[in-house]
């Protein structure tokens, strides 16, 4: 038999039977099997002992200690006969196990065959206990397990949760585990700590000496498990072992205290510490005893959703409030543990100022503005706010109990005056605060650390900026700073530290450059430093008005003047860094050179910048601009250019698509900005926000006022000018981009909590409410408080609730489901329903009403017909309200089966009740589970009756799924998830504390079971853990029971005791008497069925006593709250007699002097419990009474919204809506909507007025039509519509548009919405061009290159060209991925006769013009011609087939094997289509040189040269190029490229004068031929160190009799007409005349690659 398949071992006769069986010969025959099975040597099996064999039959025992010395010794002595030997020795000790427990089975047998009456007399007989049989084997093994399991997870455990492990272990409980083997317990349920109610240690022998005999298994399995049994009978001789060894040490370390034997234990050790080294004696016991763990059998995610992580047991352990331990919602399985540092007590003052500021705009306005309402009171809410964070964060207290139990330090009294200091919801804020002021002050001091680790404290850290560091963002600021200002230092002292690792800089700022440069020298010398500028900018801005002077010292030259010795030390400098990288690198040969010239403007402008850096690091005046963006922040959109054509007037975007300077001070508290963040994450706007421009004047106004020097000279004010240059550029460039990147995310924060909160409070509205009373529908004004009930701290119970709903509302589909729910929620019963027409269906429904008796019946559903339903039932059961309307209408009301004459009733109020948690929770899997065989819609009925009767209680149990509820339509999918979450938990939590909780109740109903978690103290994983410690010990008596028994640790019980009530009896006064052996504190308490806390029960006595006037000494020898019990008893049983008792009990409360004992106790105690002893009378009135508004039914547009979908804003007057014809009458017609909500069109409306239609001749049943909305009637679930023509002519367009911000700009959006339209009228009267040739196509450049990518090269498209309707635009695939787009002119061969036809001209209007008499002449004697040449010059053997980078390479690798020969190469230049790359390489320490070709259709141009072919191409480069070099012409630094063509590296070449016609521009033949500069006759000098000044190449050289001119034009040139000239930019023809000569640009169409 498997072990562990028996729960009670040797207790039941099965489990006997098998373990104490006869022996016999078959036992032996089957063991011998078992050997031979596992054994797999035959010599082994011939070997059998008979001597063994026949001693273990006639049950041949030997001693097992002996037997197991005997079997070491053999082993050490024949370790080659181990094996067998070892089979044999094994197979005795089962034998001798199975003998030892048969007999102790059958001492247990003969004990089990006497019942309890027999053994009590054999031992009243023999005077001698007899011990029971153990019925507990099996859990003390898994106690036992579990004491072993407790290392192995403080070993697993997180070095966080050891070291809180350690420090909660002595506040109350052990870790709970993740062993498997606990995971389920005796009833079945989910085990979630392994030490619960574990026994002493006095029960460890009884454990062992259950043990033996626990484990029994079948002799097969046992032969086939050697290495297992082997191994448990090793654990078994350690174990014993290890307890002697401690026995020993216990004698012999007798007399010493704890304290000299922990020492003794450290020093010397425990005797245990080299078992490791006992050679065969290796423990594996531990090994094998290894309980597998929860990981290793079930997923993550399951171990996370049942909370039995390591940081769920560490959140149960340690004594405080569950949600104080996340920084997360407790609802989420997402548990992040809060790991910020207490708050201590010497920081409470600054944390009580801190955490005031920023409390919220009530508190700011009442108490901190000279004007306010409250400002005397401004030290007490300072105090209060200290002395509530001592209470939540050194005390841990939770918000409920410090507002209900602490509320004399958050209420003021002045007399009769009570002011509330702190409401509820700004205690919760109070909180939040707190836990950030934790993590702020954590990162103060870390900031403070880094600042003392210099070598040297920096004086304005430490005077002006340190005192104003009161946010994370300055601290932010402050770091920034810090580290800008002494990165050397810090660097050197590894103070940037990432996780104990120095971080070193990935690469240098600008910021560093500068510094290092001698631009920082330049600033030093005529600027002060910007800590100085900082103070004199905040010392005017606090002496506005009052004149500023500076002493500065000018430098005496002007700036350019004075900035020329720094530009030379900045050129030394830089040119000293270029020798060493070259020293370092001499490969580095095609690397920029930085070192270009340098002017003293460019010097300035370095400074300006230094200075503005400085400026926009420095933290107090970032602090300066963020008071100015909060106060005076603007936010402005416009819509980009796909938001322009997408936002429409009915967009919701609309609102703020052209918002303009809207303050952001108003929009803190609407979702707008949220929305706008989402439009500009769609690309649909852009945001830009930006201060007032007058306060932004001012700003820099200060900022210029405290650079100013006062000097008078020239000089004064021209360095004057240069530092209002720099600040200006700080303020812009640096200070606002700053201020606005803050402003966004402060604003962005402030929306989303103001929203988060909203939605909690809209939660705490729906929930915050009593159950639907049917007496509160009767009379409204009824104070359920007052309801006398029969026991103490019991609310009035909620009404019987029958709920019935007809699902979607299809006759044919759906039926009618009823439930019925009893008052404690339990269903009692269940029925559906085809329709309550029919007879016998309304008989059957009207049997259940009669035979359960509801109190109430609600409906809800999915469908308009629910309410036609409704007013069916209300028919039935009479409901009071339908009546009173029957009979006001003067309708006569039939008594359906005399149902109102029954039994005296009035008839049940029929109402619909909100939905939304039903909704969820027909498709929960909590539904599935609780009503598995029920349908959806029966289950919705089960949601809207639970919901009922108690409305926190049906939102409490969805959990996470609170989400998905909808408390704001517009902006909840907005808010952050996390952070919704915790403000509806917040809003849970304060309704649930008011109310109460029936712990005993709680405990055993598992749906009521849902609001434990929301107790003050309690969380899911607490209050599933207190939940089974009560179900351990059954109920609970009164609230000290929580400590007295375990389940609660002390702060926990602090927070909870007085949420947790347990109802008590009005008369167990009589059950309070004294009993012999029986404690008060086991009885229970009256007060316990109160909201008072324990802390206040000496009080609620007193105040009882002195009520009654009564002595105390009369009831001493009676529990303490007799006199409580005896305060409460009513003179009789019927309502005017309870009546009485609570009158006589008002007046005996009434004449107490609660002022003059709350003066008292301050003094006797010092504590303040005025506000106190007001709950206390309170409660002493009315136990627990009901506190909440009455029940919050639908409204007619709520009821109408569930039921069909629509809500005001779908059914807006005015609307044209969508219709069917339903039924046709004679004088109107009933249409329906898509939402089956039904409307009437009246004959009149039917048509034009006026005239007199019969609707059956113009509609049918089933005809859609369109009709505009004119009336809706919720209350009555109808509207009123008109299909007039002439209503449906004018359209909803105006009725449909979204509504605009007061900050819109319309006359922004007015030309916008011009232009648009203009476009678009454009685009529709834009004829689609037509030309009757197959290469047409009407693409556009991207299409036709998409098309002739799967042709070939030459191959051409002709398509329009955007230039107009008399240009084409042709195509031609050049190569793949390069095409040519020419620009062709079209234009009439005679203007006057269409029918002659039309020429094509190509460059129309430059050198070279082409003209064609028609498109094919074009495309053969241009385009293909042109592709005929590229294929020539693509057929060379000098042409490489790659690009110009990787070319430049080539040439490199081959010039590195030949470094004597001059390379080149041809290559396509994709930047140009066109035009091909002659790339050369002169030897191997010269750059690789790119000079253009261009392909016509006659010739490749060379450098204005027409070469007709590929060899005369090359000879004319071999020409230049000899030439060039027999000039000794260099190429120029830099490697810069003629013509403007790119570099092969992809970079543009820098400083020279493009010689050709700019990339994608057309060629201006106008242009004159660049002049030769300084910079190209001008080389530097050669150096000793490094590799010569390379480049890429320059034009090929000049002939030196031409002076280095351009060369003279060539034939056929001429000087420009002076018709041309005459049509010319006068200062271009001045331009060209001066250039001598006019040499035109070699023609060509446009090479733009588009």
């Amino acid at each position: 038999m498997d072990p562990s398949s028996a729960p009670w071992p040797a207790t039941r006769d099965a489990d006997r039977m098998d373990v104490d069986q006869p022996e016999k010969d078959g036992e032996q025959g089957s063991d011998e099997e078992g050997e031979n099975a596992m054994s797999t040597d035959s010599s082994e099996e011939e070997e059998d002992d008979p001597e063994e064999a026949r001693k273990i039959q006639e049950g041949f025992i030997v001693d097992e200690d002996e037997e197991d010395e005997d079997e070491d010794e053999e082993e050490e002595q024949e370790p080659e006969k181990d094996g067998k030997r070892r089979e044999h020795r094994k197979r005795r000790k089962r034998k001798h196990r199975r003998e030892n427990g048969a007999r102790e089975d059958e001492e247990d047998e003969e004990v089990g065959e006497l019942d309890e009456d027999d053994l009590e007399l054999v031992e009243e007989f023999t005077g001698q206990r007899i011990e029971r049989p153990s019925k507990s084997r099996l859990k003390r093994l898994r106690r036992a397990g579990d004491q072993d399991d407790d290392d192995e997870e403080d070993e697993d455990a997180s070095p966080v949760a050891r070291r809180t492990m350690a420090d909660s272990g002595r506040a109350g409980g052990a870790v709970a585990g993740s062993d498997l083997r606990d995971l389920w317990d005796d009833e079945g349920t989910l085990r979630v700590q392994r030490r619960d109610e574990e026994g002493d240690e006095d029960d460890v022998g009884e454990f062992e000496d259950d043990m033996r005999g626990f484990i029994e298994a079948d002799e097969d399995e046992e032969e086939n498990d050697m290495g297992e049994a082997e191994r448990l009978e090793r654990m078994e001789r350690r174990r014993a072992e290890r307890e002697k060894r401690r026995s020993a040490g216990g004698i012999k370390l007798a007399g010493l205290d704890q304290n000299a034997l922990a020492i003794l234990y450290e020093v010397f050790g425990d005797g245990t510490d080299y078992d490791w080294a006992l050679g065969d004696e290796v423990d594996e016991a531990d090994e094998a005893r290894r309980d597998t763990k929860y990981k290793d059998v079930f997923e993550p995610s399951e171990i996370k959703s049942r909370m039995l992580t390591e940081d769920d047991d560490l959140i149960r352990v340690q004594d405080i409030p569950e949600r104080m331990q996340l920084v997360t919602s407790s609802l989420t399985t997402d548990a992040t543990l809060s790991l910020d540092p207490p708050l201590l007590l010497q920081d409470l003052s600054a944390a009580s100022y801190w955490v005031s500021l920023r409390l919220g705009q009530r508190v700011e306005r009442d108490f901190f503005r000279l004007e306010g309402q409250f400002h005397r009171y401004l030290q007490a809410l300072i105090t209060a706010v200290q002395v509530t964070l001592e209470l939540l964060f050194i005390q841990h207290l939770e918000v409920p109990y410090i507002a209900i139990h602490k509320r004399d330090f958050v209420w003021h009294v002045d007399g009769p005056d009570r002011i509330e200091l702190l409401s509820v919801t700004e205690l919760w804020r109070v909180y939040s605060l707190g836990q950030k002021f934790r993590a702020f002050q954590e990162r103060k001091r870390g900031l403070e650390a880094t600042h003392d680790k210099l070598g040297s404290p920096d004086e304005y850290y430490k005077n002006d900026i340190q005192p104003n560091v009161d946010s994370m963002e300055a601290i932010a600021d402050a770091t920034e700073w810090l580290t800008a200002q002494h990165r050397l230092e810090l660097q050197d002292a590894h103070m940037i530290e990432d996780d104990g690792k120095a971080k070193r800089p990935t690469r240098v700022s600008t910021f560093e450059i500068l510094k290092k440069s001698a631009v920082d020298a330049l600033v030093k010398d005529f600027c002060p430093p910007a800590r100085e500028i900082s103070r004199k900018v905040r010392e005017v801005r606090k002496s506005r008005g009052t004149a500023i002077h500076n002493f500065l010292d000018d430098p005496n030259l002007p700036p350019l003047e004075h900035v020329v010795p720094y530009v030379d030390a900045e050129k030394n400098r830089l040119m000293e860094i270029e020798r060493k990288r070259w020293a370092s690198n001499p490969m580095a040969q095609d690397e920029p050179n930085p070192s270009k010239e340098i002017t003293g403007n460019e010097m300035l402008d370095r400074a300006r910048l230094l200075i503005a850096m400085e400026l926009g690091k420095d933290p107090l005046l970032r602090s300066e601009i963020r008071g100015l963006f909060k106060e005076s922040a603007q936010l402005s959109c416009l819509p980009t250019e796909k938001g322009l054509v997408k936002i429409d007037e009915h967009h919701p975007y609309f609102n703020f698509k052209y918002l303009y300077k809207k303050p952001v001070a108003s929009m803190t508290r609407d979702p707008q900005f949220l929305h706008i963040l989402m439009a500009e994450s769609e690309h649909l706007v852009t945001v830009s926000v930006n201060i007032r421009d007058d306060v932004r004047d001012q700003f820099v106004q200060d900022l210029v006022q405290a650079v100013s020097s006062d000097g008078y000279s020239e000089a004064s004010r021209l360095w004057n000018e240069v530092r209002a240059q720099a600040v200006t550029e700080a303020m812009d460039k640096m200070l606002l981009p700053f201020g606005a990147k803050w402003i966004r995310e402060w604003l962005r924060e402030e929306v989303e909590d103001a929203l988060a909160r909203s939605c909690g409070e809209e939660l705490e509205r729906r929930v915050n409410v009593r159950p639907l009373f049917p007496m509160d529908l009767a009379n409204p004004n009824r104070d359920v408080s007052r309801d006398s009930n029969k026991n103490v701290g019991i609310p009035p119970e909620p009404p019987s609730v029958m709920a019935l709903s007809w699902g979607e509302g299809d006759p044919k589909r759906d039926v009618i489901s009823v439930v019925f729910l009893d008052q404690e929620g339990r269903l009692r019963e269940h029925a559906k329903f085809d329709n309550l027409k029919e007879k016998d269906m309304e008989n059957e429904f009207i049997g259940i009403v009669k035979r359960r008796k509801p109190e109430l019946i609600v409906m809800g559903g999915f469908n308009a017909n629910t309410h036609r339903l409704s007013e069916l039932v209300k028919g039935l059961v009479l409901d009071p309200d339908w009546k009173a309307e029957q009979e006001k209408a003067g309708k006569p009301v039939f008594e359906q089966g005399g149902f109102d004459a029954r039994e005296g009733m009035d008839g049940i109020y029929v109402k619909f009740v909100p939905d939304a948690v039903a909704r969820i929770f027909q498709h929960s899997k909590r539904a599935s589970e609780e009503f598995g065989t029920l349908s959806v819609t029966a289950r919705y009925c089960i949601g809207l009756a639970r919901y009922a009767q108690s409305p926190v209680n049906e939102y409490a149990a969805l959990g996470q799924d609170l989400t998905a509820i909808t408390f704001d339509q517009d902006a909840q999918h907005l808010i952050p998830k996390g952070k919704l979450l915790m403000a509806l938990e917040k809003a849970l939590v304060n309704v649930v504390n008011r109310v109460g909780v029936d712990i005993n109740r709680a405990v055993h109903d598992p749906y009521y079971q849902t609001l434990l978690p929301f107790v003050a103290g309690l969380g899911p994983r607490k209050a599933q853990h207190v939940v089974r410690k009560v179900q351990a010990i059954g109920n609970i008596i009164n609230r000290e029971q929580f400590v007295r028994d375990g389940i609660m640790t002390t702060v926990v019980w602090l927070n909870s005791a007085a949420f947790l009530y347990i109802p008590q009896d009005r008369d167990s006064k009589s059950k309070l008497a004294k009993q012999d052996g029986v404690d008060f504190s086991e009885m229970p308490d009256p007060l316990d069925g109160t909201r008072l806390h324990p802390q206040d029960y000496e009080l609620a006595r007193k105040m009882a006593v002195d009520a009654m006037e009564v002595d105390e000494e009369d009831y001493t020898d009676e529990h303490p709250s007799a006199v409580v019990a005896l305060f409460w008893q009513d003179p009789g049983v019927t309502p005017k007699q309870k009546e009485e008792g609570q009158r006589k009990r008002q007046e005996q409360i009434a004449v107490l002097s609660l002022d003059h004992f709350a003066q008292t106790l301050l003094e006797n105690t010092k504590e303040q419990k005025r506000m106190t002893l007001d709950m206390i009378s309170n409660e002493l009135l009315r136990p627990f009474g009901e506190q909440r508004p009455k029940f919050r039914l639908p409204d007619d547009w709520e009821i109408l919204t569930m039921l069909t979908g629509e809500s005001e804003r779908s059914l807006r007057l005015g609307l044209i809506l969508s219709v069917q014809v339903l039924r046709i009458k004679p004088n109107f017609i009933i249409v329906k909507l898509a939402s089956n909500l039904e409307g009437i069109i009246n004959a009149a409306y039917l048509g034009e007025e006026g005239e007199q239609i019969n609707p059956d001749r113009i509609v049918k049943i089933g005809q859609p039509m369109r009709a505009r909305l004119i009336a809706v009637k919720p209350e009555e679930f109808y509207i009123e519509l008109s299909s007039r023509p002439s209503d449906l002519q004018t359209g909803d367009e105006i009725y449909q548009r979204v509504e605009t911000d007061e900050y819109f700009n319309m006359d922004r959006a007015a030309r916008d919405k011009d232009i648009l339209q203009r476009k678009k009228n454009s685009q529709q009267n834009k004829t689609r061009r037509m030309v009757k040739h197959p290469n047409f196509f009407n693409m556009n450049s991207k299409q036709a290159e998409e098309y002739l990518s799967k042709q070939h090269r030459g191959d051409v498209v002709i398509r329009p060209s955007s230039k107009g309707p008399d240009h084409l635009a042709v195509t031609w695939r050049v190569d793949r991925g390069i095409y040519q787009h020419i620009d062709v002119l079209e234009v009439p061969v005679d203007v006057n006769d269409p029918m002659a036809g039309y020429k094509y001209i190509v460059d129309h209007g430059r050198e070279g013009q082409r003209e064609f008499s028609d498109l094919d002449e074009l495309i053969v004697n241009h385009v293909k011609a042109m592709a005929r040449k590229v294929e020539e010059l693509m057929a060379h053997d000098k042409y490489k087939h790659e690009q110009p980078a990787q070319l430049a390479n080539t040439l490199t690798m081959l010039m590195s094997a030949s470094p004597d020969r001059s390379l080149y190469a041809f290559g396509l230049n994709p930047e140009r289509p066109g035009y091909f790359n002659l790339m050369f390489k002169s030897n191997s320490n010269a750059p690789v040189v790119t000079w253009p070709v261009k392909v016509t259709p006659e010739a490749y141009v060379f450098f204005g040269e027409n070469l007709p072919s590929v060899p005369q191409l090359c000879d004319a480069f071999k020409m230049r190029h000899i030439g060039g070099m027999a000039a000794g012409v260099r190429p120029l630094p830099g490697g810069m490229t003629p013509y403007g063509a790119r570099t092969p590296g992809g970079r543009m070449t820098p400083a020279v004068h493009k010689m050709g016609p700019p990339t994608g521009k057309t060629p201006n033949p106008y242009q004159p031929a660049p002049m030769a500069t300084p910079l190209q006759q001008q080389f530097p000098p050669a150096m000793s160190t490094g590799p010569a000044l390379t480049g890429y190449g320059l034009p090929p050289p000049m002939t030196p009799s031409w002076g280095g001119m351009p060369p003279p034009p060539p034939p056929g040139s001429q000087q420009p007409p002076a018709a041309a000239l005459a049509h010319m930019n006068p200062a271009r023809a001045a331009l060209i005349q001066q250039g001598g000569s006019w040499t035109p640009q070699p023609s060509g169409g446009n090479w733009t690659r588009r």
